[in-house]
């Protein structure tokens, strides 16, 4: 029997919505598409969830919650799971909230009401799944200074419509930085 690659494996996705109906239609569409979904009512029950040692490839979140809000969740996910892409969902989007979200690290940023579909796509672009996808899942290691500031300036040139460069050695991972 081969054994399971990473990019085999079944990818987690955090859902953390309060209305009970949306959380359930979300959770059967992640489910149905090979998800595994753990999810959380508030966003304090969220944070408990970031603060164990469970590892998500996603994170779903509503910006209003009972308890801690979206972008509390967010901060925390950055922390706790800083290669997961975090989505944010809000039914009273503005500019100004998304631009402070992708500015805090936020993959994407949807408004309510928003088609399933879409949604859904977003969730596979970004963390791949069960089929064979690693869109969202990178291997790369390192704590120097300079890696770790290459990463940040990485993910925030990403969250811009702005053209990149990355210069480096052979074999220094400017391909795995680019898909970062």
């Amino acid at each position: 029997m081969p054994d399971e690659s990473a990019d085999a494996r079944t990818r987690k996705v955090l859902l953390v919505e309060d209305k009970r109906g949306m959380r359930s239609m979300l959770t059967t569409a992640l489910r149905e598409e090979g998800f595994e979904v753990s999810t959380a009512s508030t966003g304090n029950a969220a944070l408990k969830l970031l603060g164990s040692a469970e590892r998500f490839d996603l994170i779903l979140t509503d910006v209003c919650l009972p308890g801690a809000d979206g972008m509390e969740v967010l901060a925390a996910s950055r922390k706790s799971n800083p290669w997961a892409p975090v989505i944010l969902m809000t039914a009273y989007g503005s500019i100004e909230l998304a631009v402070d979200a992708m500015k805090q690290g936020a993959r994407d940023f949807i408004t309510k009401p928003f088609d399933l579909e879409e949604l859904i796509g977003l969730v596979v672009r970004y963390a791949g799944s069960d089929a064979g996808s690693h869109s969202g899942h990178l291997e790369m290691i390192g704590s120097s200074p300079e890696f770790l500031e290459a990463l940040e300036r990485a993910r925030k040139g990403a969250a811009t419509e702005l053209n990149l460069l990355i210069m480096g050695e052979s074999g220094t991972g400017k391909e795995l930085l680019a898909r970062f």
